[in-house]
């Protein structure tokens, strides 16, 4: 079979890592922008440029230096300048990575890419499926799991696509609007459907 690379996407919050790791219950690859960031950061080199970049010194430890991770993150959700300027060192560095290991695998694989259209980087992927879930279940979501406030939530929220308003032309919506199960079959529905026409 074919190197057939699906790039799955969405708004923070709509559940492209619980799809993402459906995918690979089921036995399929899968990346992560995420990851392949956690792995980045904890190369000195790095964590030094990044601090740069938004002025945070970085924190020192016995064995070297960690990112300020809170820090930044603050900062880069209030400047939108600043924003784009990680941006564009740290996306090159990540879907380097991401791209080169997709590449390796012998058919169907799967990438969390969480900035795909803002990075234009859709023209990497085979297809593209976008995870859409209630705005309110969103913040919702990322309160509970990041133990943010509801405002700073919405703040990161217009940072990226509004996918409520997005045209998914060309592309396949996977809607997130059930429980765990729900999503489960939709998913499993999915992957099926990708692999009869490839």
């Amino acid at each position: 079979m074919k190197n057939y690379k699906v790039a799955i996407t969405g708004g923070i919050g709509s559940g492209k890592s619980t799809v993402l790791k459906i995918i690979g219950e089921l036995g399929f690859p899968v990346f992560s922008c995420d990851e392949i960031y956690k792995k980045l950061i904890l190369d000195e080199r790095v964590v030094l440029k990044i601090s740069d970049i938004c002025k945070t010194p970085p924190i020192k430890t016995e064995k070297g230096v960690l990112l300020a991770k809170k820090a930044v993150s603050d900062k880069v959700f209030t400047d939108k300048s600043l924003k784009k300027e990680l941006e564009e060192y740290t996306h090159p560095l990540i879907m380097k990575e991401l791209l080169s290991e997709a590449e390796k695998c012998d058919g169907v694989s799967f990438s969390e890419v969480p900035l795909l259209f803002e990075g234009n980087y859709q023209s990497f992927f085979d297809r593209v499926v976008i995870v859409v879930r209630d705005k309110d279940k969103r913040i919702n979501s990322v309160c509970a799991r990041d133990g943010l406030s509801s405002a700073e939530v919405q703040k990161r929220m217009e940072n990226q696509i509004n996918y409520e308003d997005f045209s998914p032309i060309g592309h396949t919506v996977l809607y997130n609007d059930g429980d765990l199960i729900s999503l489960k079959n939709k998913t499993a529905e999915l992957i099926g459907e990708i692999q009869k026409n490839i």
